[in-house]
């Protein structure tokens, strides 16, 4: 029978700081053994709330496993990334994260993130929110009771994963690694109104409507981009979506040349339009298909710098900072079980 534990703090506070987000309240975490089998962090939150039903058939299905994982639970906001570090620190084979984008990008920068020397440990992802853009890159069955049978015997897959060099909200310099996307300008924008509580029910279509609402009144941004060693060039930004992986925002794919094993980030830069351009193409774009706009551009890197307005970015789903910021490309850097 799997084990069902709670997180503990067992690192330091510097690194708790450097780990959670800013103005959160700390709160109780997981205990996780030093003696390791896999384990699965559950964010029961995920969605609109993991049911009983749910956790229960987790627990049955994972009981099989020749080393039937441990049950971790988060309670707030930064416990994915707690917990992470800790298993990593500790040895773990293998960690799932089970729930939404929000939660991937937790577990992945807890196992980054961490102090510890150990190597990383293979990664999966059970989807149980509501975008779930991880999976769609990931081209993970739909049902996640599916991935779990099969992720025993799973097939492994290197991914790339994007490292970010920013600033907080306090202006102090901090990491923080990606899978799916950043967005600068309308992203961080279409996140905070996706999240409301009148639009967040609606899964992937709160960023469809939320993004209409900001096409109402258009805002651009100046920024200076230095694509790999190119020179730096200027531009108004409507919004600049930085994609690693093949979808963001519920099923958006505006990079069609985007994959998590394609060893380049692409970038799709907005600039001036007016409402009705915004109306009129941002459902092409998209989608993937071409746009004849002098104001869009589609361009690849390995290594990105921003400056200019200080602007927030938003990545797979949360809003750590804002510019200045660097992106580099980390090759092949997370091993992912994907059932």
């Amino acid at each position: 029978m799997a084990a069902i534990v709670v997180i503990q703090n067992l690192v330091s506070a510097d690194f708790l700081f450097e780990l959670s987000y800013a103005h959160t309240e700390p709160t109780p975490t997981p205990r996780v053994k030093s003696i390791m089998n896999p384990a699965l962090i559950i964010n029961p939150s995920a969605g609109r709330g993991i049911s009983s039903r749910v956790v229960k058939q987790l627990a049955e299905v994972t009981a099989s496993w020749p080393e039937p994982p441990d049950l971790i639970y988060t309670a707030g906001p930064g416990d994915g990334m707690t917990v992470a570090a800790q298993l990593r620190q500790r040895g773990c084979p293998l960690v799932v994260a089970c729930g939404g984008d929000g939660t991937v990008h937790e577990v992945v920068n807890g196992l980054f993130l961490s102090e510890s020397s150990s190597p990383l440990p293979l990664f999966s992802f059970i989807p149980l929110g509501t975008g779930c853009d991880t999976a769609r890159s990931l081209h993970l069955p739909n049902n996640p009771y599916t991935i779990l049978r099969q992720l025993p015997a799973g097939r492994v897959v290197p991914i790339d994963v994007g490292k970010i060099t920013f600033q907080t909200s306090r202006k102090r310099e901090r990491n923080r690694y990606f899978i799916n996307d950043i967005n600068v300008g309308l992203g961080p924008l279409v996140a905070k109104r996706a999240k409301h509580p009148l639009l967040s029910w609606m899964g992937g279509s709160a960023y469809t409507i939320g993004t209409a609402i900001e096409l109402l009144k258009p805002l651009y941004f100046p920024l200076k981009l230095q694509v790999d060693d190119q020179p730096w060039q200027d531009f108004d930004t409507f919004n600049l979506s930085i994609c690693n992986g093949h979808y963001f925002g519920g099923g958006m794919k505006p990079c069609s040349e985007a994959g998590l094993t394609s060893g380049k980030i692409e970038a799709l830069h907005i600039g001036p339009i007016t409402t009705l351009e915004g109306f009129r193409y941002m459902k092409p774009i998209m989608s993937g298909r071409e746009v004849n706009h002098p104001a869009i551009r589609i361009f690849s890197f390995s290594s990105l710098q921003i400056e200019g307005a200080e602007v927030e970015f938003e990545t797979d789903g949360e809003i750590p900072g804002n510019t200045p910021m660097k992106i580099t490309l980390i090759p092949g850097a997370l091993r992912v079980n994907i059932g």
